[in-house]
């Protein structure tokens, strides 16, 4: 078998001597994130954190059948498909097409009972290129926008001996790599009249056991050989396309790729197990090594890194077969600058990775051994939670989300401080995962989120969920409406809140600056009460202290109106005489406050009295000495100046002041009989002590003067 034949078998033989050992495994097997060592990651809690994981394992065998070997392929991101070139397992070769946006699988037939290696889509109207490796090789060129049957298969175009790799430039030629001839068949643009035949050959190129890679953001296609150790460059802007350099490597190119930041080429190696950076300063016509990185290993035997991706932050991904192990694979994740690999495991027979070419693409790795493709995508999980008042049910969200944009299934751990478990929430279509927290009081709720499936996202994130106070609205309301002076009120406060919570604490009541009192709530109300209230207008305004959960608050002011009591006296006879004892009853003035008694017309001073609590008192005196005639006594409260008045009637001499004027003079009701001079001094008394004296006193004056009146009859 000639040496150029070598590798391709390597790849498709391989395969069919794994048949009769291995079997294919239906269910998806998500393994945990690993670190270079092979030891599970340890998360480091924080508000966001990211990560490149296994995120999805979607099966193509079981949904089509199809899938049983899984070869390379290529992404087309205006569909949302991968293509995957595929061997099923009677050796019919077909193009398996997974959907990205739902990892839903079809077939495409194709032509011949061949190997179906690689696939490629051209970058204009998405054609897609299969290479089928056979000593007479062809490409089958597939519509994507076309319906295939076994009947009506994708057209077919002839090409060197035994192509492996396929690549489409950014004007829509394919390059198609053959592995014996040391040719290159270029096919002519899909939308162009060369598109079903080679429209240019390449001869002298290295292609024994090559494998590629192409820039199309400087132009450049690089095919690295693995037996002569040798580097083709080739520059795929120019019609026809030409050979611009060549450069020896030293150790055996397994795989290559190239950095899309500084369009350096990326090579891997079995001899060393390890990736190196090639650059370039005068057109390839030499490389020299700029960095070299160790490789993930594992336990085993042989590990064959077979290809190399890079990212558009320049991540290195190394597809590496463990060799004879017929049940393993895994991705290096070689950092962009600097750092150690780290391994991600994958499925068994893994011998390509596929970019998605979108910003934020993720990398599918088809598994010949499973009849699956492993996704790996850059995943980020956020904790975050809206800020709710008190009386509102918190909620604890995390947000797990994939690059590319791409949904992903799983679900969130919740955990409080203490690690306390608080539930799971399944992530939703919008990559949300939401938890019902409750009501939580005023205050910050400290939580954890963490990816529970796909459990490789190893991936943990902070944060607190807020609860505010609620905000109170207070109210004051006056009863009764209408009060008088010496009237007793009641104020009652009512505060109330959102979301249908109770406020605790106290209120204060203030008349301007001054409290009049306060009181705790119950049920949210408080009464206080108001008594002896003087006259006037106040303004009252009631004030919430808050509670742990409410906010305080204040209410808009109560005018309070108590209106004045009428200044009244009342004598106990209207009709006396000099020296006579009288009575007079003083009401509606100031609580407390000395009432001035004076007799008119010629002023004299009777004297004076301080009124009780309720603003009333009782006066007594004897009549001074005055003319007979009608006479005005005069009482004035000393600090409210309130005044009232009341009239007396002083008979002419020789009648009876205790009848009508020009009746027989009597005796003095109260006094003994006399010469009509007043009693020395006056006595006040407060109204409740003199009631009773006053009606009785009352009641024998008017009996006095009955009898008085009978006794002027009968004489």
């Amino acid at each position: 078998m000639p040496p150029a034949l070598t590798r391709p078998y390597f790849r498709a033989n391989f395969q069919l001597a794994a048949v009769a050992t291995v079997a294919l495994i239906m269910v998806p097997v998500a393994g945990a994130v690993l670190s270079s060592d092979g030891a599970a990651a340890v998360p480091t809690p924080s508000s966001t954190a990211s990560t490149l994981a296994e995120v999805a394992r979607p099966s193509i065998y079981t949904q089509t059948t199809a899938g049983t070997w899984l070869q390379g392929g290529a992404v087309d991101p205006t569909r949302d498909r991968l293509y995957l070139a595929d061997d099923q397992k009677d050796d019919t070769p077909s193009l398996s097409v997974l959907n990205l946006r739902n990892g839903t699988a079809s077939t495409i037939p194709l032509d011949g009972e061949t190997y179906a290696l690689d696939a490629a889509v051209s970058p204009v109207g998405g054609t897609v290129y299969v290479v089928h490796n056979t000593t007479d090789g062809f490409v089958s060129v597939v519509d994507p926008d076309a319906t295939y049957t076994a009947t009506s298969l994708p057209p077919t175009v002839e090409v060197g001996g035994n192509p492996q790799k396929v690549e489409v430039g950014a004007d829509g030629r394919a390059y198609v790599v053959n592995l014996t001839g040391d040719t290159v068949s270029i096919l002519g643009r899909a939308d162009g009249a060369d598109k079903l035949r080679v429209a240019q050959t390449l001869s002298s190129v290295a292609t024994a056991g090559a494998t590629s890679a192409i820039d199309n953001d400087r132009n450049r296609l690089f095919i690295a050989s693995e037996y002569a150790k040798l580097v083709t460059v080739i520059d795929t802007a120019t019609t026809p396309a030409a050979v611009i350099g060549t450069f020896p490597v030293t150790d055996t190119p397994t795989g290559i790729g190239v950095d899309p930041r500084t369009g350096a080429v990326v090579i891997a190696s079995s001899d060393t197990n390890a990736v190196s950076w090639f650059s370039s300063n005068n057109g390839w016509g030499t490389a020299e090594v700029i960095r070299s990185e160790a490789l993930g290993t594992v336990n085993a035997d042989t590990l064959l890194p077979l290809s190399v991706d890079v990212l558009k932050d320049g991540t290195a991904l190394v597809v590496t077969q463990v060799f004879p192990s017929e049940t393993k694979s895994f991705v290096s994740v070689v950092p962009a600058d600097t750092g150690v690999a780290r391994t991600i495991p994958v499925g068994n027979l893994a011998f390509w990775g596929v970019l998605d070419p979108q910003q934020g693409g993720s990398f599918y790795v088809p598994n010949s051994g499973n009849g699956n493709v492993s996704v790996l995508a850059n995943v980020t999980l956020s904790a975050a939670a809206s800020p709710v008042s008190y009386g509102q049910e918190a909620e604890a969200k995390a947000t797990l989300v994939r690059a590319d944009g791409y949904p992903i299934a799983g679900s969130i751990a919740f955990a409080d401080s203490a690690n306390g478990p608080l539930g799971t929430a399944t992530v939703d279509a919008s990559g949300i995962a939401t938890l019902n927290l409750g009501v939580k009081p005023a205050g910050s709720f400290p939580f954890t989120a963490t990816v529970q499936s796909p459990v490789a996202v190893a991936l943990s994130a902070t944060a607190s969920a807020t609860t505010s106070k609620a905000s109170s609205v207070t109210s004051i309301a006056v009863t009764p409406a209408a009060l008088v002076e010496g009237d007793s009120a009641s104020v009652t406060v009512s505060v109330a809140a959102g979301h249908g919570t109770v406020p605790g604490g106290t209120v204060t009541l203030r008349n301007g600056t001054t409290v009049v009192g306060s009181a705790p709530l119950v049920a949210g109300r408080a009464t206080l009460p108001l008594s002896n209230l003087t006259a006037g207008t106040s303004q009252l305004v009631a004030s919430y202290s808050g509670d742990e959960n409410h906010e305080a608050s204040e209410s808009d002011g109560a005018t309070l109106s108590v209106q004045a009591r009428t200044a009244a006296a009342v004598v106990n006879k209207a009709t006396a005489g000099v020296g006579d004892k009288l009575t007079i009853i003083l009401t509606g003035f100031v609580p407390h406050e000395t009432i001035n008694l004076t007799l008119h017309s010629d002023p004299i001073e009777l004297g004076s009295v301080v009124a009780d609590e309720a603003g009333s008192a009782v006066f007594t005196f004897a009549l001074p000495e005055v003319a007979a005639g009608k006479h005005t006594i005069v009482a004035v409260g000393a600090s409210s100046n309130r005044t009232s008045s009341t009239e007396i009637l002083v008979p002419e001499p020789g009648t009876d002041p205790g009848t009508k004027p020009g009746t027989k003079p009597g005796t003095n009701p109260g006094a003994e009989p006399g010469n009509g001079l007043p009693e020395t001094g006056a006595t006040g008394v407060p109204l409740g002590v003199a009631l009773g004296a006053f009606a009785l006193l009352l009641g024998v004056g008017l009996m006095g003067g009955h009898r008085r009146a009978q006794r002027s009859r009968n004489s």
